[in-house]
């Protein structure tokens, strides 16, 4: 949180692709759910949203009236955003989407966050360190005003990833017993994570 520099008051709105479960409305979905916790947070915070706006959102969210298209959900995630306090959007998860359903979401983000925000608001985006499609990331974002993006290398991935090893290991010792030699035991995990470039 440090390299997008969220302070202690700003507001977090984030949202993860779950990954293995890419559907045609994942856009969408992401687009509804940063919708709600803002409407959430104008809740808590008794921020007052423009009346076109309020009507959307009952619309959507309480009488269940409407499904919007993209481009719907886009425009009032905008005007959400224009009117919302200083905030970082964060979203991860988004390199296991299909490579249009990447680009639909690098064009919905320039046309939110374009024009920039007068509160200082940013977006984050987390990503491995290569999309594996040719999709140039800073190209995708360079018009933007305010963004970061934090490519996931394996020194950010490495104490997960040991951590993983470690639990991993332990639940099949548990399961189905590998060896009651604990030295042994070490020694695999050790060779696991030594190995950890190519998980």
């Amino acid at each position: 949180m440090r390299e997008i520099d969220l302070g202690p008051t700003d507001d977090c709105i984030h949202y993860f692709f779950e990954t293995g479960h890419s559907t045609a409305r994942s856009l969408d979905d992401m687009l509804c759910a940063m919708i709600k916790q803002m409407l959430l947070s104008c809740q808590r915070q008794s921020v007052a949203l423009p009346s076109k706006v309020s009507q959307a959102l009952r619309d959507i969210f309480e009488a269940r009236k409407v499904l919007l298209t993209t481009d719907g959900l886009t425009t009032l995630f905008k005007a959400m955003v224009d009117v919302f306090p200083r905030t970082v959007y964060l979203i991860d998860g988004f390199d296991d989407l299909e490579e249009r359903q990447i680009l639909d979401l690098f064009a919905v983000l320039r046309k939110v966050f374009v024009s920039g925000n007068p509160h200082g608001s940013k977006l984050a985006l987390f990503s491995r360190e290569s999309l594996g499609r040719g999709i140039d990331i800073g190209e995708q974002l360079a018009p933007l005003p305010a963004k970061e993006g934090i490519r996931l290398s394996l020194k950010h991935l490495f104490p997960d990833i040991a951590k993983f090893v470690d639990v991993e290991v332990d639940n099949q010792q548990l399961r189905r017993k590998i060896t009651g030699n604990e030295i042994l035991v070490m020694e695999i995990k050790d060779k696991l994570k030594e190995n950890s470039d190519k998980m």
